[in-house]
């Protein structure tokens, strides 16, 4: 259930939600390695989410360590930090149409729309799960300002929503343990999907019922976006502290 400044939002959708699973029957591509292109270090305290900024000449990542959000270059150098400080920041996303962000906030369970400056727009607050429920977990921006936002387990799952939040549809992965952060390339109709604890990358396509598995090369990675120019992922590593780009290297639905 969502709700906007305390006033209940789609509850009735929630009841009429058409519950879309991509289940271990879909058509899987085994896929090698990605191959490196780059590792750099950041001077950042703990980086959780990462997406590119509007002209792709930098990036906005999530100082998970100090809740605040950096604007770095594509090297990785800090080149601004917002004023805003946020309560568990885990997630980004760059909404290109407005020019603005929009962040998940795990601790007071909000995603937050927020200028570039940091001034804040708008706020979403999410309603508590049971149990193992971690939501909100990763978020992306798509084009209509249509939201995608992951409960990270129990179960791993995506609720699609619009900006005011009203629900649109809801997902459930079981592929997955876990699904930390989400990238959707509308291009083609492919979602990809950060595991935290598979450490993998999954591509999948609910269109073309195919589900694509893309090992990663080490552990701890926790944040993700993708350049579909390039068909490479920038990801970030919380442990190391390491912004890496990896190429794909596998010509996909063309």
């Amino acid at each position: 259930m969502f709700f906007r400044y305390g006033r209940l939002f789609g509850l009735a959708a929630a009841m009429m939600l058409v519950n879309l699973a991509c289940r271990q029957s879909d058509g899987q591509i085994i896929s090698p390695a990605l191959t490196q292109i780059q590792e750099l270090k950041l001077n950042i305290d703990n980086p959780a989410g990462i997406t590119y900024t509007i002209d792709y000449t930098g990036f906005w990542i999530v100082d998970g360590g100090n809740s605040k959000i950096v604007r770095t270059d594509l090297e990785g150098n800090v080149i601004e930090v917002l004023p805003y400080t946020g309560n568990r920041i885990t997630s980004i996303s760059l909404e290109r149409s407005s020019g603005t962000l929009w962040i998940t906030e795990k601790k007071k369970r909000e995603l937050v729309n927020l200028s570039l400056s940091g001034e804040v727009k708008k706020r979403l607050h999410i309603a508590g799960g049971k149990g193992g429920n971690k939501i909100p977990g990763g978020i992306f921006c798509g084009e209509g300002s249509t939201l995608y936002v992951l409960n990270e387990a129990a179960p791993p799952s995506m609720i699609k929503m619009n900006s005011d939040g009203n629900i649109e549809q809801q997902y459930n992965f079981y592929f997955t343990p876990d699904a930390s952060e989400i990238y959707f390339d509308n291009t083609k109709g492919n979602y990809y999907l950060l595991s935290y604890q598979s450490e993998m990358i999954y591509r999948w396509n609910p269109l073309k019922a195919e589900l694509q598995r893309i090992h990663l090369p080490g552990k701890n990675y926790s944040g993700m976006t993708f350049n579909p120019e390039q068909n490479s992922f920038a990801v970030v590593n919380s442990r190391q502290q390491t912004l890496e780009i990896f190429s794909n290297g596998i010509v996909i639905n063309n």
